[in-house]
């Protein structure tokens, strides 16, 4: 549990610059965890699990996750094996999510190894407040990125976010990207996010929304 403090300038070579979960739960509730990278998953922290009978979970309370790189997931990157009973969660209630970068889901980024899992197999983003802001992703998910995962996601700002590359079919979603999976997203502002496709939100499975504000953002070819 992270209660206040700050966790900056640390690297890693494949998972978690700052905080990696390993089978196991981290709660922040407080803090700042800024100015880490790592190479493969999770600059700021990456959670995931690989064994049958474990999980991973990471919970937000409050502080702050920024200015963090990776490859998937700048500032929080999880990703759960497709043999864990157990899902890898990753649950933010509050707190700001800023100035993070990532090939892929550059302010958050949860998916599932196994891109044929579906139900109960899925693991999962829940997003109850916040603010995700000013990420940039080469690719996908400049604010949010999910891949066969499930997202629920309410009374939060997800702003001012973008994905970079050129190619129409290789810069998408850049405030939310969802990919195979299910998402539901409710009283979610989505404003001033940029991308070739999808500058707001960018869904390829099943996606509802119920009282959300999504104005302002770009698409430079479509949506």
């Amino acid at each position: 549990t992270m209660n206040g403090g700050i966790i900056t300038g640390n690297s890693a070579v494949e998972w978690g610059g700052g905080v990696c979960v390993d089978d196991g739960t981290f709660t922040m509730n407080d803090g700042e965890i800024s100015g880490n990278n790592a190479a493969h998953v999770g600059g700021g922290v990456a959670v995931y699990n690989y064994l049958e009978d474990k999980s991973g979970r990471f919970t937000m309370n409050g502080g702050m996750i920024s200015e963090n790189n990776s490859g998937i997931g700048g500032g929080i990157g999880a990703v759960g094996s497709k043999k864990a009973e157990i899902r890898t969660v990753v649950v933010i209630n509050d707190g700001m999510i800023s100035g993070n970068s990532a090939k892929d889901g550059a302010g958050v980024s949860v998916k599932t190894e196994d891109p044929y899992s579906s139900g109960d197999a899925l693991n999962r983003l829940e997003i109850k407040g916040g603010e995700i802001t000013g990420n940039t992703a080469v690719n996908y998910g400049g604010g949010v990125y999910t891949a066969v995962a499930l997202a629920d996601i309410a009374d939060c700002e997800i702003s001012g976010n973008e994905t970079t590359a050129a190619n129409v079919n290789s810069s998408c979603g850049g405030g939310i990207y969802l990919g195979n999976g299910g998402a539901e997203l409710t009283n979610v502002s989505v404003t001033g996010n940029r991308a070739v496709q999808g500058g707001g939100v960018f869904g390829s499975g099943p996606v509802s929304l119920d009282g959300c504000e999504v104005t302002g953002n770009t698409g430079s070819e479509y949506g």
